[in-house]
């Protein structure tokens, strides 16, 4: 009896387990074979794609149609100067089936991507291996993985300067370069070697100074830092220090000259504002001096221009004495014009003028002309009528067409370059005397010395009865 009973219970349970799994479980097999499929919610995307409201079978389509879309017009451009390395259309796969097992409804989801690694084999082969081993191939696969899980629209070029380590000099090219002719009696072999080489860290000070070792002649080290200078110049390097001379040195063109001076510390400095180091090459060939800066090509290209160049009059000083005959004068020193010039910087892109940076104001003052007259001490003066200004130009008529120029400064100069405003130290020099340039965009000090007068070495009194005057 007890058996029967128990068989009966379990019967009784069996049913109704029957029963309530088929009232929940047919009507979503009912909906399956027979009822409206299953539908993304409304705001359901991948990357750019809406797929809300669409089956898993639609969206499949339509997600296979986009990407197929987007790869006609997305090949993976690998950049470089002399060639660009362009991966075909299945180097970028889609797996439409995953990226749907992963989509949540109602979200922005993402495409499951995967890269073709044979195509890494083909970039070896055309960059060769040396180089290939200093590509930071991991970074770019992330870069490419995430443009292309969101379909971004911008194309797919990518610049091998950016995906390099740091100072792959496989890919140096020479982005500046300038050369002057050395004087015979110039020595600059030290000097030229200990340059050769150097590199140019980004953002910390280079100082041409710190390389000067042994002791040099002043036209020598000058030369090296004209040299130096002039490739500078084309190149987006911050210039925080520079100094001229105060007569023009004959292997140097105006606006392009510097000159350094150790008892002074008087120096060149200047910063690379780049991400990547730059090196310098020096070299000396069949006399002449050129200096390369060598790198991963600069943002734009840069050109200097020379502005408001002005010739400047000397002054002219009379002395008197009676060792002269009467009526004759005879000429003490030539007078030398003097020189102004404003330096700029214009920066271009894509033969387009973007930028133009104020860089300096070189001044050169004039010699003064000294001429030795007939006269006593009781001859009174010779004189002229005009004015004699601050540059030392004698302007007939109180002109200021003379005047020693200014300092202009350019606060916004997006560069970074300093304005540099150069003027005399009082050396006339040709290679010693130097104007000073530095990084606030003061003028340079002349130690206390006229800088329009002429050297003492003119000032000495001729003999017998003399008086000096100015015209």
């Amino acid at each position: 009896m007890g058996k029967s009973n128990l068989g009966i219970f379990l019967f009784l349970l069996l049913c109704s387990s029957f029963l309530f799994t088929f009232s929940q479980v047919g009507p979503l097999a009912y909906n399956q074979v027979f009822g409206e499929p299953q539908t993304y919610e409304a705001e359901t995307m991948v990357g750019p794609v809406h797929i809300g409201g669409l089956t898993r079978s639609e969206a499949r389509q339509k997600l296979a149609s986009q990407t197929s879309d987007w790869k006609d017009t997305h090949n993976v451009t690998l950049e470089m100067k002399e060639q660009n390395i362009v991966f075909q259309q299945d180097f970028i796969q889609f797996d439409i089936p995953e990226t749907l097992n992963q989509v949540e409804d109602g979200e922005r989801n993402y495409f499951v991507v995967e890269m073709n690694e044979s195509y890494f084999g083909v970039l070896q082969n055309k960059v060769g291996t040396d180089l290939y081993n200093h590509i930071l191939i991991n970074k770019l696969s992330t870069k490419i993985t995430a443009r292309a899980e969101a379909l971004h629209k911008e194309p797919l070029h990518f610049s091998i300067y950016q995906y390099v380590e740091d100072g792959t000099t496989q890919l140096y090219e020479v982005v500046s370069e300038y050369s002057i002719t050395l004087n015979e009696e110039m020595d600059v072999t030290d000097l030229v070697n200990a340059l050769n080489g150097a590199v140019v860290q980004n953002q910390t000070p280079f100082s041409l100074l710190s390389f000067v070792e042994e002791e040099m002649d002043q036209p020598s080290l000058n030369a090296v830092a004209t040299a130096v200078y002039g490739a500078i110049l084309e190149t987006n390097f911050i210039i925080k220090q520079r100094h001229i001379s105060t007569k023009l040195p004959s292997y140097a063109e105006l606006g392009k000259e510097a000159s350094v001076k150790p008892k002074n510390n008087h120096d060149l400095v200047f910063t690379n504002p780049n991400e990547q180091p730059y090196q310098l090459n020096a070299a000396v060939e069949n006399g002449e001096l050129i200096v390369k800066v060598l790198g991963y090509p600069l943002p734009n290209s840069y050109e200097i221009t020379l502005e408001n160049s002005r010739k400047i009059q000397p002054r002219t000083i009379v002395q008197f004495s009676e060792r002269v005959p009467s009526g004759e004068s005879n000429v003490k020193v030539e007078g030398q014009e003097g020189t102004s010039v404003e330096v700029y910087r214009f920066v271009e892109d894509k033969g387009k003028v973007i930028q133009k940076d104020f860089i300096s104001d070189d001044y050169y003052p004039p010699v003064n002309r000294i001429e030795v007259r007939y006269g006593t001490n009781d001859q009174p003066p010779e004189t002229e009528s005009g004015s004699t200004n601050n540059s030392g130009g004698f302007s007939p008529g109180g002109s200021d067409d003379n005047q020693a120029p200014t300092f202009n400064e350019n606060e916004n100069n997006q560069s970074n370059n300093s304005g540099n405003s150069s003027s005399p130290d009082g050396d006339s020099s040709e290679n010693s005397g130097e104007n000073e340039s530095d990084s606030n965009g003061n003028e340079g000090t002349s130690n206390g010395n006229d800088s329009n007068q002429a050297p003492d070495d003119i000032w000495e009194e001729p003999q017998g009865n003399t008086k000096s005057t100015e015209k």
